[in-house]
């Protein structure tokens, strides 16, 4: 399951989805367990207090006694779709370019040439639309944040979507758990209809990883205590915050965007990345995935430098 279809949309979108064009999932309307994509789910509780250490994982924008504001579950893959479409981009070209030097050689009819041209680009645009278009309208030309934003004193929650749709949520009708997916683990938010099965609403927090559930759950406390907590809390939650990520009033610089993608890679994302000095690691296979992570870099800085706020 791709985690760009985990909760949100792209601006341009087909009025009818084919599955085989977007593999994912549509939760709203469905009972819970129905929901394709998740194999697992550990329940989380609001009320509860977890003895563990507080997480932000630099997902943290801005923080006051009113409210909190993180990422969205998909910065750390801010770039990705861009990095994609350029390897679709160059393939789709150079196929396109053998495919009209073979016919010329081939062919000696030039309207039966043209006509195979045409006939090509009609079978081709359409697939392109829909795996391309729709993930690049995600990054290109669109606002530089989706932020979540937690408020404790009205118990709202704020989640910008990829649309540019703003879905609020009340806190105290929200459900978590751990959600395991394909690739990862990360942290789901989730409503009911009334008969308590059928979802209404998701969305899942800033951070995911693929290790451990204690991590999940440092960074879910760190949430929970903020909302949940008293004063002497509250005074925890923000001790905890060591990092605010500057992306609220202006984009990213590519030297920051450079940060981010190294802070994603070469890090142990499972443990306390507030402290980044403490969790580099790096391995010799990362050196075989670096032309990957240029492409990635490359396409990170494009999505900024043509977004706004």
């Amino acid at each position: 399951m791709s985690a760009y279809l985990v909760d949100m949309e792209g601006r341009f979108r087909l009025t009818k989805k084919p599955p085989f064009l977007t593999p994912g999932y549509q939760a709203v309307g469905q009972k819970l367990d129905d929901v394709k994509g998740i194999y697992k789910r550990v329940p989380l509780e609001k009320d509860k207090t977890y003895e563990v250490p507080l997480h932000p994982q630099q997902t943290v924008v801005q923080f006051n006694s009113t409210y909190l504001e993180t990422t969205g579950r998909n910065e750390r893959r801010r770039g990705d779709a861009v990095g994609w479409g350029l390897i679709i981009g160059f393939v789709g070209l150079s196929m396109t370019s053998l495919y009209s030097f073979l016919l010329a050689d081939l062919i000696n009819n030039f309207d039966i040439f043209i006509l195979s041209i045409v006939v090509f680009f009609a079978v081709m645009m359409p697939i392109s639309y829909g795996l391309l278009i729709n993930m690049l309208s995600t990054e290109l030309f669109t606002t530089w944040h989706y932020p979540i934003r937690f408020n404790r004193k009205t118990r709202k929650v704020y989640v910008r979507q990829y649309n540019r749709k703003v879905e609020v949520y009340n806190w105290d009708d929200l459900i978590f758990f751990i959600a395991y997916i394909n690739e990862d683990r990360d942290i789901r938010a989730v409503t009911f209809d009334k008969d308590g099965k059928t979802v209404t609403g998701m969305f899942a927090l800033a951070f995911q990883n693929n290790v451990i559930d204690q991590s999940l759950i440092s960074y879910f406390e760190f949430i929970r205590r903020y909302m949940e907590g008293n004063d002497e809390q509250l005074k925890e939650v923000k001790e905890a915050i060591r990092y605010i990520y500057p992306i609220h009033k202006k984009r990213e610089t590519p030297l920051m965007s450079f940060k981010r993608l190294i802070l994603n890679e070469v890090h142990y994302d499972h443990e306390n990345i507030e402290y980044p000095e403490r969790t580099f690691r790096i391995h010799p296979v990362q050196l075989i995935t670096l032309p990957m992570l240029v492409l990635r870099y490359i396409g990170r800085v494009i999505s900024m430098l043509t977004s706004y706020s």
